[in-house]
């Protein structure tokens, strides 16, 4: 004999619901907290880190969403996430003192990956 057991959806307001648990709550709450909290405790490296896996991120549900919702495939994406840390050193203010890639280069890497 089957025992059924889990957490189950009985309606579509249930299951379109983003955080439909107690726990999922808390865990959202302190998620949001941790970002809040983040640059007042972390030095520069952990920043910029974060920064560069929240941007992956944003890019990979990007993807995601194009692949798997809407069914199409995107070869785009790669060209653009891969052009974008070329450009980076040139928005910082290290990259002043340094010497940084002309910004033609940029577009034609990413129309030539894609």
């Amino acid at each position: 004999m089957a025992l059924g057991g889990g957490y189950f959806k009985t309606s579509y307001a249930d299951d379109l619901a983003l955080v439909d648990t107690r726990l999922r709550r808390a865990a959202l709450v302190a998620l949001g907290l941790g970002l809040v909290g983040l640059p007042l405790v972390a030095s520069r490296l952990v920043l910029d880190l974060a920064a560069q896996v929240a941007l992956a991120a944003i890019g990979a549900l990007a993807l995601n969403l194009l692949t798997g919702l809407a069914g199409q495939i995107s070869l785009g994406h790669a060209g653009f996430i891969a052009a974008a840390p070329s450009r980076r050193p040139s928005w910082s203010r290290a990259a002043s003192a340094t010497r940084s890639p002309p910004c033609w280069r940029p577009p034609p890497l990413a129309a030539g990956s894609g």
